[in-house]
């Protein structure tokens, strides 16, 4: 199909952009097409295409690699019509447009409006028996490893129980929720904020665990880059402590985070 009388588009969510054959293609889950991580992993997924400017050369391998998140919603079209088996993607879809303080997007970060996230109406079932499986299979769904997914849910664990609670508090300090964050940091003011604007519960654990992605992706120093590049069980739930959880740490007891992260990825992997 050359001629654009079979045109179908899709919008979808990016789910990776570590492309194995590096061209730059980003792993999507199609709306309306692919369902949810039960129904079809992410390994039966389709790596789309991405158009790119024609300032790029576009031969040997030459020009700029596209930069979508995982997470950004996409919008593109089959170039084999009904096949529908080639996905192309020419765009991202920013869903809110917002300016906000400076304590929410911090210092040097990218506005509010940077990050593309999903409305009420359009997120997906979280999936599993509890909410820790339901924390592991959401953060494997926004594209990390099995390794990151178990480090970062066996630091969530030692934060607010085994069965991770959006709703507890800590005593004294306030600090709320499954990652607890702190009001004398700021960080709990802007899950509030992201929950108002995105029109959700702030002690709803889908909201909290998109309020995690939206920090690590606008807040560079909270470790989304060093968390990408960890291998090991070990080494993911060390990174996310101490560049996101950030506890104090004569009681950050990271053993014990390592053993819950190696539970996890034992039972759900």
């Amino acid at each position: 199909m050359f001629y654009g009388d079979k045109f179908r588009w899709f919008v979808g969510t990016a789910i990776d952009n570590r492309d194995p054959l590096k061209l730059g293609r980003i792993l999507i889950r199609i709306r309306g097409l692919h369902g949810t991580a039960a129904q079809i992993p992410n390994s039966k997924l389709p790596w789309a295409a991405v158009i790119l400017p024609t300032t790029e050369p576009g031969v040997s391998g030459l020009g700029l690699n596209p930069n979508v998140l995982p997470g950004a919603t996409v919008i593109g079209y089959f170039i084999d019509g009904n096949a529908s088996q080639s996905p192309i993607i020419w765009g991202t879809i920013p869903k809110i447009e917002e300016t906000v303080s400076a304590s929410i997007r911090g210092s040097t970060g990218p506005a509010f409006s940077d990050y593309m996230f999903d409305t009420p109406l359009e997120q997906a079932d979280l999936t599993g028996a509890d909410n820790t499986e339901k924390a592991f299979n959401y953060f494997i769904d926004k594209g990390f490893s099995p390794e990151q997914a178990a480090g970062i849910v066996g630091n969530l664990m030692q934060e607010s129980g085994i069965n991770i609670n959006p709703t507890i508090v800590a005593a004294g300090e306030g600090s709320l929720g499954i990652a607890q964050w702190n009001p004398a940091a700021g960080r709990l003011d802007a899950l509030k904020d992201f929950a108002s604007r995105t029109r959700r519960s702030h002690l709803s654990l889908e909201t909290q665990l998109d309020f995690i992605i939206f920090e690590l992706n606008t807040k560079p120093y909270l470790g989304l880059s060093e968390l990408k590049a960890t291998d090991t069980i070990r080494e993911a739930t060390i990174v996310f402590q101490d560049k996101f959880e950030r506890p104090n740490a004569a009681y950050a007891a990271t053993e014990t985070r390592i053993r819950n992260a190696e539970i996890v990825f034992g039972q759900f992997e």
